[in-house]
């Protein structure tokens, strides 16, 4: 039993490692640790000032995270696009024309961005692409290119790791755009709009029915993430006010999607 559940909670504790490489100053001991002993830490070990529960987001534009560099300044691929992406274009019967095409068509998409990514991040895309394919086939491939390039974009920007960005919008939708729950929840991320309006239009996302474009919904539930964990000081506590309450089944549910996400780039090789 306890080994079940700590490969069970693996992917936490790779979270884990994640927010403590992030929150490390540069030089310093902490960020030449090995990600064996970061794991130890407890995932809520990356904390701030708690509120209470009720206190309300400041519904002002939201800074660039400074937790990620921003994709410009890290180092891009050496040939445009990188091998991960040209199989993955492959295996769905696409050549990298297609990925043009489509960032034509939506000049605003992160697809635009998707050449000048670090052969990390294309890489992030390409394996975030399958697994949108795997568990939902009623997925197009050109919105699943501009929701995996989106998850990366977006979790980058606002210092979210992009498995866990990626296991939410799984959680909530199954990455349909059209998705529009009974209560109101909309879009990818399943963010409610008569919540948050105010917080999104400061950030860009200035109509309802933007929230069903697919990089418009994935940009609002990766501002409402982030914001959730630098306020709760802990990724359960994020994940239990982006839900609305307490969760268990529900943060399960999306560590058990990032066991899958993590599992899945093992078996592709990145």
């Amino acid at each position: 039993m306890e080994s079940t559940r700590r490969l069970w909670n693996l992917p936490l504790l790779i979270l884990a490692a994640f927010l403590g490489l992030l929150l490390a100053p540069p030089g310093s001991e902490a960020e030449t640790t090995t990600v064996i002993q970061v794991v130890d830490q407890p995932l809520n070990a990356y904390r701030a000032n708690e509120p209470t529960p009720s206190a309300p987001l400041q519904e002002t534009p939201e800074a660039v995270s400074p937790l990620s560099p921003p994709l410009a300044s890290v180092p891009a691929a050496t040939s445009g696009y990188d091998s991960s992406v040209r199989k993955a274009l492959q295996e769905m019967a696409l050549r990298t024309e297609h990925l043009d095409l489509w960032a034509d068509l939506h000049p605003n998409s992160a697809l635009r961005d998707l050449k000048t990514m670090s052969t990390g991040h294309q890489r992030t895309v390409a394996n975030i692409v399958k697994y949108i394919r795997t568990h939902n086939t009623r997925i197009d491939p050109k919105t699943a290119w501009r929701e995996a390039a989106a998850l990366v974009r977006y979790s980058n920007k606002y210092g979210i790791p992009a498995p866990l960005a990626t296991a939410v919008a799984h959680a909530e939708s199954r990455f349909d755009p059209n998705a529009q729950s009974s209560k109101g929840a909309l879009g990818v991320m399943q963010v409610m709009w008569r919540v948050h309006n105010g917080l999104l239009q400061s950030n860009g996302i200035e109509t309802r029915k933007q929230m069903f474009d697919p990089e418009k919904g994935i940009a609002a539930g990766c501002l409402l993430l982030s914001r959730y964990i630098k306020a709760y000081g802990s990724v359960q506590k994020a994940i239990n006010r982006y839900y609305g309450g307490v969760a268990v089944a529900y943060f399960h549910k999306v560590n058990r999607n990032m066991a899958k996400l993590v599992s899945q780039s093992a078996a592709n090789g990145y």
